[in-house]
């Protein structure tokens, strides 16, 4: 009874969430926190002063509600739950912090920095009733919701392989660029995901060769040519750039996906079109309507896991699957040879 009046006043009031780490990203998420009706700004955490006095400053928040150590700041905030967009050497102390707060939590990806964090994440989090969700927002926007729904309905009937390729010329600064594999250990973690989510597949093997070019300005390698093998057959030609010259992709990459039936193709215009071979032309998928999408989707579903009692759609178990693919480029590309990662 006690929880059900506890979930009751959520749904009329809203959530508490403190947010930590409000540079990059975390701007973001505060105003789309902001915004929302079903969640409330606890309290932000932030060790650079001047940003997060300027953040409070733009939207209001007290600067009694500000903290530069997070610890402080759990025990002293009246919160619900935390959202964490900080660098991913600090996931894994965060999240169990939380844990053992009794707060439920909303991690930016990378979930860990490696499988050995992963795995203590994954066994820790079976011993809390609180709800873990990692952002992969890509999957969230209306096109690859449309794509989805295309492939579920069998439009180009079995999958046989995906040609993938992403462009982007990025300056971030910062821990970024001090990353050994930026691309394959921060960006590609969505294309992968991207691949999984369309496909209903998972990963069995990869081969990868990661590298970097004479301009490149990150300290690691910011390009990478990946080739992966999933279930039922299905095979993936990845290309990936952080310091591209010439004429740049969207943010989700050019994706190719061909099947027995046809083809479905998703470029930078955000439109997704197949081209079947029974048909003349060009068909253009629908769009789906969402009441939610992006970053705003993802606040949306971890909402609904909490007063629902359930996983969320992007749990540490399916999470991991993405993370494993990722680990395993970077692995393959240090060996020089492929790497398993899914055995039957």
């Amino acid at each position: 009874m006690e929880n059900t009046k506890r979930m009751e006043n959520y749904k009329m009031n809203g959530f508490k969430i403190i947010i930590i780490g409000v540079g990059g990203i975390g701007q973001a998420w505060v105003s789309i926190v902001k915004s929302s009706k079903e969640w409330h700004i606890a309290g932000l955490v932030e060790q650079r002063k001047d940003i997060v006095r300027k953040i409070a400053n733009e939207y209001g928040i007290p600067l009694n509600n500000i903290f530069t150590d997070y610890k402080t700041a759990i025990r002293k905030l009246d919160a619900d739950a935390v959202l964490i967009a900080t660098p991913p050497e600090t996931h894994k102390e965060l999240i169990l912090e939380s844990f053992h707060a009794g707060l439920h939590v909303l991690c930016e990806k990378p979930l860990a920095i490696n499988m050995i964090e992963a795995e203590k994440l994954r066994r820790e989090s079976k011993k809390f009733n609180l709800k873990l969700m990692i952002n992969q927002n890509y999957r969230w926007w209306w096109f690859i919701q449309s794509i989805k729904k295309y492939l579920d309905k069998g439009m180009i009937g079995k999958i046989s392989y995906l040609n993938y390729e992403f462009h982007k010329c990025s300056h971030f600064g910062g821990w970024r660029e001090k990353l050994e594999d930026i691309l394959l250990e921060d960006m590609a973690i969505h294309h992968f995901d991207l691949m999984r989510y369309l496909t209903g597949k998972d990963c069995l093997e990869v081969y990868a060769n990661s590298f970097k070019p004479r301009w490149s300005w990150f300290n690691g390698n910011p390009c990478a040519s990946v080739l992966l093998k999933f279930e039922d057959g299905i095979y993936v030609n990845y290309f990936g750039s952080w310091v591209a010259r010439g004429k740049e992709s969207s943010w989700h990459g050019d994706i190719r996906i061909v099947g027995e039936k046809g083809t479905i193709y998703l470029g930078s215009d955000n439109r997704p079109v197949a081209i079947l071979t029974n048909k003349t032309g060009i068909y253009q998928l629908e769009k789906v309507k969402m009441h939610y999408s992006d970053l705003k989707y993802t606040l949306h579903e971890f909402r609904s896991s909490i007063l629902e009692d359930r996983l969320p759609e992007i749990n540490i178990e399916d999470n991991i699957k993405t993370l494993t693919i990722s680990w395993a480029a970077i692995k393959s590309s240090k060996d020089g040879k492929p790497v398993v990662t899914l055995r039957k």
